[in-house]
Order: structure tokens, then sequence, then C-alpha cells
């Protein structure tokens, strides 16, 4: 196994008994990573980005955990538990984390009395990060999204369109638009006023989910400059 540890470099490497690997995600790529390749694991706004093995095609998603099944037909995952930007090499059956800084916290899950099922090695997994939220009833339903929304207009004629050509719609969504100066939890109420965004989901009997990108607005934000001139 081949290990360098430094400050702002880390680098593990784990002989693979087996091609047959999933999981590294987020991708928009093909299920079984086993035959190699360079994936890169750190949330990007990359929404259009195909995949070809190669580093820097990472999505919004980041899970450093994989899925394996092993030559006797057991199952087990391995967690790399780390928030630090990776690329994740394959190749020849060997696998290198590339990781700029953090600790190795290495996991692993066998899957108990019977690992002959990847149910059993996820239902630890879960268990391990604390399970999953209980998504609300109407989550499952049909949803509307998309980017570019200018105001609170356009968003009542789709809504007026799918209910005309009687279309199931159970969730509308708005990306950054809503937001004033793409600012966090402040709404353009000049444009999305929240007193028409109400009547209008009352009125179409819809639900709204308004997205949040976890950022900073860099425009003469006080904090930001500080940080750079520190």
């Amino acid at each position: 196994m081949d290990l360098i540890f430094s400050e702002y470099y880390l680098q593990v490497s784990t002989k693979l008994p087996t091609a047959n690997l999933f999981g590294i995600g987020e991708r928009n790529y093909k299920l079984d990573l086993g035959t190699g390749g360079t994936f890169t694991i750190f949330n990007k706004d990359q929404g259009f980005n195909l995949e070809d093995a190669t580093a820097g095609h990472n999505l919004y998603g980041y899970h450093p955990v994989y899925l394996q099944r092993e030559n006797s037909g057991k199952f087990s995952m391995v967690l790399l538990r780390s928030s630090n930007a990776m690329d994740v090499v394959i190749e020849n059956q060997v696998l290198t984390y590339k990781v700029i800084g953090g600790v190795i916290d290495l996991n692993f899950f066998l899957g108990g009395d019977d690992p002959a099922f990847p149910e059993t090695v996820v239902k630890q997994y879960h268990t391990y990060v604390g399970g999953w939220i209980m998504h609300p009833f109407w989550a499952f339903g049909h949803h509307q999204s998309q980017y570019g929304f200018k105001n609170a207009q356009e968003m009542e004629t789709v809504l007026a369109n799918y209910q005309s050509h009687d279309l199931i719609l159970d969730v509308i969504w708005s990306d950054i638009d809503y937001m004033k100066d793409y600012v966090d939890f402040i709404i353009d109420d000049a444009n999305f006023p929240p007193s028409q965004m109400n009547n209008m989901l009352q009125t179409y009997q819809k639900r709204w989910v308004p997205i949040v990108d976890a950022g900073i607005a860099i425009n003469n934000n006080p904090y930001f400059n500080k940080s750079i001139e520190e």
C-alpha cells in the first residue's frame, strides 16, 4: 500500500481483489468503474457534464464511498471520510486516493453475518452516517425546475400552462434567479414579491422549492474582502 501524508496532500493506495466496483459519486458515467479511470470528487455546479474517466468532471454530490463485489460473491463498502477535494484513480485493479489535505479516516463495512447481498453493507453504511432524512410525501411527486425565471409572472405562466394542458404537477422550483444579487436567503422582492408568490401557490395549490447555493456573495462583501486581505 503506497502512502504519502503531508499537510496539504494525502495519497493512499490499495489493491482491489476484483474489478467489480461501484460508487465514488456523484457520477455521470457508467455504473461499474472497475475498468479504470480518474474520478474527481468535489462539489461543482456542472450539470451538463459527460464523463470520460478523466479528471475534472465532478458534479454536485460528494460521496467518497465505493461498493465492491468480491470474487467470493460477497459485498463490502469502503468510505474515506473526508470533505477535501480528491481524485480517485483506478488502474490495473489498484485504487489510489489523491486528496488535498485532511486526515485519513477509512471505514470498512463487511456485511456482518450476511454479506452476500449489497443491501446488507449499504444498511451498515447508512447506520454509520446517521441514516437519511425522511422526505415529505409531496417530494416524491411531479416536479418542474428550470434556470432562468425572470419574475413571478413567468412562473405563474408555467403553472397556468400545466393546468390548461391537464398535466400533473406537485412542485415548482426556482433556481438562483429569485435571489437578490445572488445572495443566499435574500429574495428579490421586486421581481418575486412574497405576496404574489404566496397567492400564486395558493391559487394553483402547489409547493415551491427555492434552491440555495452554498456560497458567499463577493460583491462588496466585507467578510469575503477581509478574508482575502488576511
